[in-house]
């Protein structure tokens, strides 16, 4: 016997509430991603729907009216939904939001052994690591080196996650146009397990978000590791970034995209 159903990931509501109904079990519905705004953030890109056939295929079955139905139908038929931040209410209606329970993505402090760095040449890391794509405007960081380096040259950037995709080719590309090989350093994917020491070997760490739907109701897990680590972190103003960060005095707050900020 069964008495809850959870599901765990969006495309799988429709599946959960048939096998919760056929064995009269109540449904928990876990939304920790906004789905459907993931989806355009991921698909939409101007260049994939220069092709014709591409954004034919993206509107019937990736489109996000679609999605943003089927989920506000998942949660009509669920009797609990997960959300990780609190903004993530602010897209259903509000006769829907006693169902709702905030679970943040936190991390857990023992699984992580912050360490003191001594830096080498006086050089001042900053540090991203994680996924990188257009959304998390990891651009913005690369951009930002050519007013730094003027400045405070010891400054150092450091991305990691790159994978082989055109977003990765032109985070190169705006390395080589700027002349800014000596300060950016582009590094690929790294396992789970490489994570503490790289965020060990910075002293900023960075969450520069772009201010789309997607990250407005989203919280990723890096900004709690940093602070896991006790490093203080930099990070853009989309919502939830800037509460968390003002509300716990972690870090500095600048404005989504801006390169002089």
């Amino acid at each position: 016997n069964f008495d809850y159903i959870h599901v765990h990931d969006l495309i799988w509501a429709y599946t959960g509430y048939k096998i919760a109904k056929k064995v009269n079990a109540k449904l928990i519905l876990d939304l920790h991603e906004n789905m459907p705004a993931a989806i355009q953030s991921n698909y939409s890109s101007e260049l994939l729907l220069k092709n014709l056939f591409i954004k034919l295929i993206y509107n019937l079955v990736l489109g996000i009216k679609r999605w943003k139905k089927y989920e506000l139908d998942s949660v009509k038929k669920a009797d609990k939904v997960v959300v990780v931040v609190e903004e993530a209410l602010e897209r259903f209606p509000e006769k829907y939001k006693s169902k709702f329970i905030i679970v943040s993505n936190t991390e857990e402090p023992n699984n992580w052994t912050p360490k003191s760095r001594k830096r080498v040449n006086g050089e001042f890391i900053v540090l991203y690591i994680g996924g990188v794509y257009y959304h998390r405007g990891v651009d913005t960081l690369v951009n930002s080196y050519k007013y730094l380096v003027k400045e405070y040259p010891f400054i150092r950037l450091k991305i990691i996650g790159l994978k082989n995709d055109s977003y990765s080719n032109y985070l190169h590309e705006l390395v080589i146009e700027n002349n800014l090989q000596d300060y950016v350093k582009l590094i690929n994917w790294v396992p789970f397990d490489k994570v503490e020491e790289n965020i060990i070997s910075s002293d900023l760490c960075a969450v520069p978000h772009n201010n789309i739907e997607h990250t407005q109701t989203t919280m990723p897990h890096k900004l709690f590791q940093y602070m896991a680590m006790s490093k203080p972190v930099l990070v853009s103003d989309v919502k939830p970034l800037k509460r968390i960060v003002e509300e716990t005095k972690s870090g500095f707050i600048f404005k989504a995209g801006n390169v002089i900020d």
